[in-house]
């Protein structure tokens, strides 16, 4: 045991800080992945374990880091700490982030608390988030916008910027796995934030719909110095229409985007609109009293959508557009709808691309990262070509 433990001990202590995993998932693996998860939701433990194992076996020891950690929970909740920290060591020499303290906020890995390897890992995984702080220098602020405070998170880099827009139940840090390799690929200014209600962000209740949220973003952009900087856009699900307004009122400014599972204000009809907002969990107030983010998205979408069908995203502008083979929805009419609706969006732009993340789901980026950072590297600089 004693020997064991040194060899994870020295595993930790030789890790390279930076390593940048770089795999690229094919459709075949993404199919064996999900198997592999959703054994682990109907919490047959060890089979999603097993499967895991023989998916990195089948990619030559390769894997998306996501699907590591996952592999990790499974084999700790199989009760196998010695497979479970064999995964943990390979995620964190892998991934690039600046967020890893949920490790120790995770339930499915509290039965390796204890285990002597647990204290080495964490202090592993605080001395390669201190490192990557030190390095990139990230700026976080909260800005008054007069009716509300957006949290923005900045890297600094040259005058144009990336700006990403999360989907709709999402915060900023759904961005940080994949923040470190498009700065070190292209040295952007890279800009994430909290739209309003959501992570650090407070809401404005009264003025809630997406054009007042957009001049509120504008305001805080301004306040710190990037209203006029050239950006790229990059969006994923319900920021579709948030990047669609902030194009429509800004084209001069934007060079290009991207974006990742987008929602298009032609595919939100009222029908569409009545199907997709059914929902098991109780009527609008109660789901309020559970969670306003979530109220406040059902109650705007009408209003929302009918002013995006309204407002074209400027035709000069390139857009890259990945989709997912599974879009996020249970009705075949609006996974087809939501196809359909990207197919004809880009088929009206010659200056644009549509790419098909074959195997993914809904959430293309923590499927398959790798071909999200190269899809915003090379947007980037076709841009900075120009």
């Amino acid at each position: 045991m004693k020997h064991a433990l040194l060899l994870t001990m020295v595993v930790f202590t030789t890790i390279n800080l930076f390593a940048q995993n770089t795999f690229l998932p094919t459709k075949t693996y993404l199919n064996h992945n999900q198997r592999a998860i959703k054994y682990k939701d109907q919490k047959q433990y060890l089979k999603s374990a097993l499967s895991f194992d023989s998916l990195f076996k089948e990619n030559n020891g390769n894997g998306v880091n996501r699907d590591k950690y996952i592999a990790a929970s499974s084999w700790a909740l199989a009760n196998n700490p010695d497979k479970a920290f064999h995964y943990l060591a390979q995620y964190i020499q892998e991934i690039q982030t600046f967020h890893l303290e949920f490790l120790e906020q995770d339930e499915e890995l509290k039965n390796l608390h204890a285990d002597p390897r647990w204290q080495p890992l964490i202090n592993q995984s605080k001395a390669k988030i201190q490192q990557a702080f030190l390095k990139y220098k990230p700026l976080d602020t909260l800005v008054d916008v007069n009716t509300h405070q957006l949290f923005f998170n900045i890297i600094k880099g040259s005058s144009t910027v990336i700006l990403f827009e999360t989907g709709g139940m999402d915060n900023s840090t759904v961005w940080s796995d994949i923040l470190i390799p498009i700065y070190d690929a292209t040295g952007a200014t890279l800009i994430t934030y909290d739209r309003a209600g959501y992570g650090h962000s407070t809401r404005d209740s009264i003025n809630s719909d997406i054009t007042n949220e957009i001049k509120g973003l504008e305001l805080g952009l301004s306040k710190l110095g990037y209203a006029d900087a050239n950006k790229i856009l990059v969006c994923h699900s319900l920021g579709g229409f948030y990047v669609t307004m902030y194009a429509a009122r800004n084209p001069s400014k934007i060079k290009a985007a991207v974006f990742i599972d987008a929602s298009l204000g032609s595919f939100y009809t009222d029908e569409a609109i009545k199907r997709v907002l059914t929902n098991p969990n109780g009527t609008l107030e109660e789901i309020k009293k559970k969670n306003t983010s979530i109220y406040y998205i059902a109650v705007d979408l009408h209003k929302n959508a009918a002013t995006l069908r309204a407002t074209p995203f400027p035709a000069q502008i390139p857009i890259t557009d990945i989709y997912a083979e599974t879009p996020p929805w249970d009705d075949q009419i609006d996974i087809e709808g939501w196809k359909d609706g990207h197919k004809k969006f880009i088929a009206a732009r010659p200056n644009s691309k549509l790419i098909l993340a074959e195997g993914t789901t809904h959430y293309v980026g923590a499927d398959n990262p790798q071909l999200v950072i190269n899809e915003i590297i090379k947007s980037y600089k076709a841009a900075k070509n120009k």
